[in-house]
């Protein structure tokens, strides 16, 4: 029996990477971040000291970019260019230059071509943006988490806390809010295939869970 393709969208900070690490250690399924493969071509353009006004060297960029998502010993590991970069993704300027990589549609192209290869066979969940509109549309489960502004960044805020970073919360909230209308214009979930999706809303940090019938 075929194996699913989970398919798991949302804004910024909403639980994704959460959500999708439990399902697939439920399942035994492989976990795929791809917006971790966003975050990775970002470190590597913000290392070469890139502009992200210049789209066309962008594309480039993730033309002449390996990255693989791995695990070891049940742990998610991104490796870029062959170094292990699972830390080094995570800082603040990392995700806020992760947010403008992800608007060009040369980028979103080649990565998507890319998330498609490593999901095609099943057996997978993947979590990050237009996971179920764009990356698999068919995908036979769709699961889309929502969550106020001020809950995704007071998550991201506390992440960054525990581990460490001095980062101000006003500040987070400004990032997810640039981040939030950045993508407004990217083609969002439709939900042609399944149009019974399940939605999990996270109101502060008690989650509430409702099945909407379409």
């Amino acid at each position: 029996m075929r194996k699913l393709i989970i398919a798991i969208d949302g804004p910024v900070g909403s639980g994704k990477s959460t959500l999708a690490r439990r399902v697939a250690q439920l399942l035994d399924y492989i976990y795929v971040d791809t917006g971790a493969m966003y975050r990775a071509l970002a470190l590597k353009a913000l290392r070469g000291g890139m502009a992200f006004s210049d789209e066309e060297d962008l594309v480039t960029l993730a033309r002449n970019t390996r990255i693989d998502l791995r695990a070891r010993n049940g742990t998610p590991q991104v490796i870029l260019d062959e170094e292990d970069v699972t830390e080094a993704i995570r800082g603040p300027e990392v995700s806020q230059s992760a947010s403008k990589i992800a608007v060009v549609a040369g980028v979103r192209h080649v990565l998507v071509t890319e998330q498609r290869r490593a999901g095609h066979q099943g057996g997978v969940v993947m979590e990050g943006r237009d996971i179920g509109s764009v990356v698999f549309p068919d995908a036979e489960l769709k699961i889309f988490l929502v969550a106020s502004p001020e809950v995704r960044a007071e998550r991201r805020w506390l992440e960054h806390r525990q581990k460490g970073d001095t980062v101000d919360l006003d500040r987070t909230l400004e990032e997810i809010m640039n981040a939030t209308g950045a993508t407004a214009s990217v083609p969002r979930l439709h939900w042609s295939a399944h149009p019974t999706p399940w939605w999990w809303t996270a109101p502060r940090w008690n989650r509430r869970k409702s099945l909407v019938s379409s």
